[in-house]
């Protein structure tokens, strides 16, 4: 899914991500997430923050469909992962990404 984008000027009632205001651009595709291929650090540097997971995932390409960083995956078992960075090739989308955790 793709978040809506803030389209009004000046002081908005509400910066972040609302599910409800996103888009959908694919709905039970196949996917092959790779596991864990790094990790890193929130930026907020609180006591409680937790390393981030960083995934690789592959998914086939269909037209017009352009994927692309800050679009949201949803998998099978209920994870938020965040598109980091996309690459098209000849078999696919190839997709780093991270983990959303809270």
């Amino acid at each position: 899914m793709r978040p809506a984008i803030q389209n009004s000027v000046g002081a908005n009632s509400y910066g972040g991500y609302s599910a409800g205001a996103a888009s959908i651009l694919m709905s039970e595709w196949p996917a092959s997430v790779l596991g864990i291929t790094g990790k890193g650090e929130p930026a907020a540097g609180l006591p409680t923050d937790q390393t981030v997971p960083y995934v690789e995932v592959l998914l086939p390409y269909v037209q017009p469909i352009v994927l692309s960083p800050g679009d949201i995956i949803g998998d099978d078992l209920g994870r938020s992962i965040v598109i980091g960075a996309t690459e098209l090739t000849e078999l696919g989308w190839r997709i780093t990404a991270r983990l959303a955790t809270t």
